[in-house]
């Protein structure tokens, strides 16, 4: 579970984490225009109720994998 600080003010902690991250390619087919300020608004309000903020923090499950790999040892 990924415990996202709520800072007063400023926008919706899962929205900030995903422009960072899934919403980039969004962004780059939308711009910086009123269709991408149009998305951004509705997605706000979408996670508001997905994700509400609660002591302080949003709780947003991340699954996470991680792998390690190994090759066969070299002669």
């Amino acid at each position: 579970m990924h415990t996202l600080p709520v800072r007063g003010g400023a926008d919706h902690p899962v929205l900030a984490w995903m422009e960072g991250t899934a919403l980039r390619p969004v962004r780059a087919v939308l711009g910086d225009g009123a269709e991408w300020l149009a998305f951004r608004a509705a997605l706000a309000e979408r996670l508001a109720g997905d994700y509400p903020a609660g002591q302080d923090v949003v709780y947003f499950p991340f699954r996470r994998v991680f792998l390690v790999a190994q090759t066969a040892a070299r002669p």
